[in-house]
């Protein structure tokens, strides 16, 4: 491709004002993309659901290892530095185990053949977006 269109032809065609432009506009899509993630909050404390009934409420704040019920058995859960996870569960493909630590208000950990779904709660970030597409 020859002329206007070609990268060539549209960096001759810049002039220094678009150049400041142009890095403007990057450096603020980076800024924006950066601080566009989940809410950023600390959560106080993950609530513990199987099907829909809460079963067992876990305050982040000290350290503990708890056991609860599931519908494929038992499904062992670690608080730790103010994150929760998964350690250990019944279900075939342990993604629950694999989903690793959540640490902020709002975040998911959910076992779908257990019926079990872990919530972090707490003071939500009121500028943080309500959901995150991948």
């Amino acid at each position: 491709m020859s002329g206007l269109w070609s990268a060539r032809g549209i960096l001759n065609a810049m002039t220094p004002a678009d150049g400041v432009v142009a890095i403007g506009v990057l450096v603020l899509s980076g800024v924006v993309a950066a601080s566009s993630g989940l809410p950023s909050s600390s959560p106080e404390r993950a609530l513990v659901s199987v099907g829909r009934v809460v079963v067992l409420t876990l305050p982040l704040e000290r350290d503990a290892a708890r056991t609860v019920s599931a519908r494929l058995g038992r499904v062992r859960l670690e608080v730790a530095d103010g994150s929760v996870r998964v350690v250990e569960s019944g279900c075939p493909q342990q993604l629950c185990v694999r989903m690793g630590k959540k640490s902020r208000a709002g975040e998911l950990i959910a076992c779908v053949p257990n019926a079990l779904v872990v919530r972090l709660e707490g003071a939500a970030d009121p500028d943080a977006p309500d959901a995150v597409s991948r």
